[in-house]
């Protein structure tokens, strides 16, 4: 996660909303609460900038404390929202046409310090007193500058104009990657510049980086996971359906993981990391961690905050077997669609709630069942189009006797995870 929130320029998208955002297999869309620009926070509370106010809200929404207010009678719309690493300080800047300011405001209250009046898009702490963002003086011709969050200085890094900077990230090395529209054409360049390459001031170019990725429609927001390998992108262009996609640096496949609703632009897409051995991939547990985005929609001018989480399949049983002998139904739902699903049974006094882990291949594998003395359930469970699925079997022992999970895989027989615990 590198800290930062920001809108870019663009042409809303004016097409006739549909009911709600589309996630793939595996994910599901929760809404939040909070509108303008926000930064979610470590805890689960976020600051929000507004057209006249920037403040600290709980994680439920509740008001913790207004840092500070500008005047009712000239709203601006919010441009960026940035909080350091240590969660101290917010840098935010608001535009009024090309005319904007940038300030600095303790968490712990107001009031905010004024730092420049440029126009701060795509923040990135490069260090703690020092952003990188990018800018455009309003022809289409950006540059890449640095602010100084103690003096306000601010200095030109890029030696000539990009064609529309749509985004920054900041990997642990100090590596920029930018994201600019080469052509035009609502297709994209991410670039990759050293540290020596944008020491500055004024001395790299289009170009000169090396290309990860080429051809996405415009990326709003970057997003880099602490591995400094996988980028979550919000993307799209500036008339159409927006993404939220994810891919490697090196390589040029892009996995969507949500498609938004007609009409709702996606603006920022911030990465929480979860826990280790969890992990941020389909069909997880949630301790994987969660994706915070924010879409604005075109009618009326709003922005909405919502969150991808992982969506683990859940196993349940039920029929005359629960309560006694006799055949019950073990029913599998939210798998992989077209996928397959291996039952697997233990005696329920050994299974452990707390659940152990196991890596195979990347793939966390769940499971509270007794290693020792699983068994597999006999046959292959087979997943509908939906991902779902359903077993009957035979309960020759009576109630309070198994514990029983599923080893879920995809249409290709790779291995996905694990579903949550049914029990006899």
């Amino acid at each position: 996660m590198r800290n930062k929130i920001s809108i870019a320029l663009a042409t809303l998208s004016l097409a006739t909303a549909l009911p709600a955002d589309t996630p793939e297999p595996g994910f599901a869309v929760t809404d939040l609460p909070g509108g303008g620009l926000t930064y979610t926070l470590g805890n689960g509370d976020y600051v929000s900038l507004g057209s006249v106010t920037v403040a600290l809200y709980a994680e439920d929404g509740t008001l913790v404390r207004v840092l500070e207010s500008f005047s009712p009678t000239s709203p601006v719309p919010p441009v960026s929202i940035v909080v350091d690493a240590t969660e101290t300080f917010t840098v935010f800047s608001r535009a009024n046409g090309y005319v904007s300011g940038t300030y600095r405001v303790d968490l712990a209250g107001g009031p905010a310090t004024w730092l420049s009046s440029e126009l701060v898009y795509s923040p990135e702490f490069e260090d703690p007193d020092q952003l990188i963002f990018s800018t455009t003086g309003g022809l289409g011709d950006w540059t890449v500058e640095r602010i100084d969050l103690v003096t306000g200085a601010v200095s030109v890094v890029s030696e000539t104009y990009f064609s529309v900077v749509s985004s920054l990230e900041l990997d642990s090395a100090g590596n920029l990657y930018l994201a600019h529209d080469a052509d035009n054409d609502d297709e994209s360049v991410i670039e990759r510049f050293t540290p020596a390459q944008i020491a500055g001031p004024g001395i790299f170019a289009p170009g000169q980086g090396t290309v990860v990725h080429r051809g996405l429609e415009i990326p709003w927001s970057l997003e880099l996971a602490p591995d400094d390998q996988t980028f979550y992108v919000g993307h799209g262009p500036s008339l159409g359906l927006h993404r939220i996609s994810r891919f490697g640096p090196e390589a040029g496949q892009v996995l969507e993981l949500l498609h938004l609703t007609n009409g709702e632009d996606v603006r920022t897409v911030q990465l929480l990391p979860g826990t280790s051995p969890a992990a941020y991939l389909p069909f997880q547990p949630p301790a994987g961690g969660r994706i915070v985005y924010a879409v604005l929609e075109a009618s009326p001018y709003t922005h909405l905050r919502r969150a991808l989480d992982p969506l683990r399949p859940t196993l349940a049983v039920g029929g005359p077997g629960t309560t006694g002998t006799g055949p019950f139904d073990v029913t599998l739902n939210g798998g992989p669609p077209n996928g397959t699903a291996r039952v697997l049974l233990c005696p329920l006094g050994l299974y452990d709630p707390n659940e152990h882990v196991q890596l195979v291949g990347q793939v966390p594998v769940f499971y509270g069942l007794d290693r020792a003395t699983l068994r597999p359930v006999a046959p292959l469970m087979t997943l509908d189009a939906n991902g779902d699925g359903v077993l009957m079997l035979q309960n020759g022992k009576g109630p309070g006797t198994r514990a029983l999970q599923a080893l879920i895989y995809g249409p290709a027989g790779k291995l996905l995870g694990s579903t949550t615990a049914a029990f006899l």
